[in-house]
């Protein structure tokens, strides 16, 4: 779904700032000072590792729950009194 600033005005202001950043971060091969096995790096968000690059399982799901709601926000009709 595009992002309009109805879009973005779903989300709190904390939750721009961290959609914003994990959308960067996703974007990224993630960098390692630790010595993991080949195919392996940590995730670009929270360090963890994990096989491949950008983010692990658990911040790519809440960087999909973030979109969702959004998403979710501005596809919803309001409500008719």
């Amino acid at each position: 779904m595009r992002r309009t600033e109805a879009w973005w005005a779903a989300l709190t202001r904390d939750e721009r700032c961290e959609l914003v950043q994990m959308d960067r971060a996703a974007k990224e091969y993630g960098g390692s000072n630790w010595n993991l096995p080949e195919g392996y790096s940590s995730c670009s968000w929270c360090s963890t590792p994990t096989s491949g690059g950008g983010l692990c399982p658990l911040c790519s799901n809440r960087h999909e729950e973030l979109i969702d709601k959004a998403d979710r926000a501005v596809t919803t009709p309001c409500p008719v009194s």
